[in-house]
């Protein structure tokens, strides 16, 4: 049925954005392998997942309904900000720089060997602030089992306990350094793979994919760039990746671990066409119907996001900030209901559209094109030292999740946690270079 609804406009935009979106792959250069994972390309590898094949299957599928409201007239809308988006993400991506004078002047001293001990110690950190949040709990160990035994002794409950809740977030940090340290010094391997079997147990048995995602993307990425891998293997992962994605989807639980019977109720084929359906594919069709309402059904927000993001992090004791009141709202007036939009998200161009129009697209997706082009730039003159690349990488991963979330508050709240610890980690041990 929708198949023969979708306008020849549709067509057209969705055509050129998709050619757009395939440009910045003619930067991919075979005989050096830190282009495969140049920050454009991550972005819009993602990009075309929630813009393209997340839609086109849902359309294929017949189920274009966001929760009960029909989207087929919205995706015009929502193809649109996809192209604008990509198109000044690549004009910023390749604005002349302010500075033309590119000499490192620091870099980082640290090797693997106390790259590996600083990983272990912020795993530590991280699990003795959580355990301090909501009592010691060996339970959060075994992803396969619902049940939970919490020791309270000595618990933390004051204003800040949200802050240590979100210190497990310190052993993506951690895992990650431990890891690849390991991988490239040849010793503790056996220990590194244990402390990353258990930090995977642990974010399985949360349920929440991103962290597995921070965790496990920069790894794969740093393997494939100190391997023999050529670029098929990159884009080999990709089907994989969707396939465990959406696996994780079905049998996962929050803070009770995984479900594994829950696969007893399919069959190999339906399995199959579960795990390479569109993991998180109401997100685009969420954007366009959001975008649909703005501003005939509901105002534009303007800075809201950006008040919101610097009054996050203060306790809700202190100030009633309601920081998700926006979203909130816009999901109430779609779908003529406050409740049936809780737990919902759209595309981060869907936000910037909710707070200037098509002006909020165009302005931060030049920034953010930007941004991407200094980070290449710096790996590209700090690739040497061994921290670099992955700082580099963690932060490439972190791209998924300005994708995916149009919550700016809960984007720099997450990073703080999740990608900062290595950033800060770099910052400290950097030493002038004396020439």
């Amino acid at each position: 049925m929708y198949k023969e609804t979708i306008l020849l406009l549709d067509i057209i935009i969705l055509l050129t954005f998709i050619l757009v979106s395939l440009i910045p792959f003619r930067l991919i250069n075979l005989k050096n392998k830190l282009t495969f994972v140049n920050p454009l390309i991550i972005h819009n590898i993602i990009f075309l997942y929630y813009c393209v094949y997340s839609p086109i299957q849902k359309i294929f599928d017949d189920n274009l309904l966001f929760r009960g409201v029909e989207v087929i007239d919205s995706l015009t809308v929502a193809w649109t900000g996809a192209l604008i988006t990509v198109t000044f993400i690549l004009i910023g991506y390749f604005i002349p720089q302010l500075k033309q004078n590119f000499s490192i002047k620091t870099k980082c001293t640290l090797n693997y060997k106390q790259i590996w001990q600083y990983g272990f110690l912020i795993n530590l950190v991280g699990l003795l602030l959580y355990f301090l949040a909501t009592g010691f709990d060996i339970s959060i160990f075994n992803a396969f089992s619902p049940n939970r035994s919490r020791i309270n002794f000595l618990t933390f409950g004051g204003n800040f306990k949200n802050y240590l809740n979100y210190s497990i977030n310190f052993l993506i940090t951690g895992s990650f350094l431990t890891t690849v340290a390991s991988f490239k010094l040849k010793k503790k391997v056996l220990l590194s793979l244990l402390i990353l079997i258990l930090t995977i147990s642990i974010y399985l048995k949360f349920g929440f994919r991103y962290r597995l995602f921070f965790l496990i993307s920069p790894i794969f990425l740093f393997y494939l760039l100190n391997s023999k891998s050529n670029i098929k293997t990159f884009f080999a992962s990709i089907p994989v990746a969707i396939f465990f994605a959406n696996m994780i989807e079905l049998v996962r639980t929050y803070g009770k671990g995984l479900q594994l019977d829950i696969i007893a109720n399919y069959n190999f084929d339906n399995l199959l066409e579960k795990g390479l359906s569109g993991a998180e594919s109401d997100i685009f069709i969420s954007t366009a119907g959001i975008m649909s309402i703005i501003p005939d059904k509901i105002n534009f927000i303007y800075f809201t996001p950006i008040i919101q993001t610097i009054l996050y992090p203060i306790p809700s004791t202190f100030i009633d900030k309601k920081s998700s009141e926006y979203i909130l709202r816009a999901f109430e007036v779609l779908l003529s209901s406050p409740t049936i939009g809780k737990g919902a998200a759209f595309l981060n161009f869907g936000e910037y559209y909710y707070m200037f129009g098509w002006v909020g697209i165009i302005v931060f997706s030049t920034i953010f094109g930007f941004i991407l082009k200094k980070l290449w730039i710096w790996i590209n003159l700090h690739q040497e030292e061994p921290l670099a690349i992955p700082v580099y990488l963690l932060n490439v991963s972190y791209i998924f999740m300005i994708i995916s979330r149009g919550y700016m508050p809960q984007q720099v709240f997450l990073y703080i946690f999740s990608i900062m610890p290595i950033n800060l980690i770099y910052f400290f041990n950097m030493k002038k270079i004396i020439t």
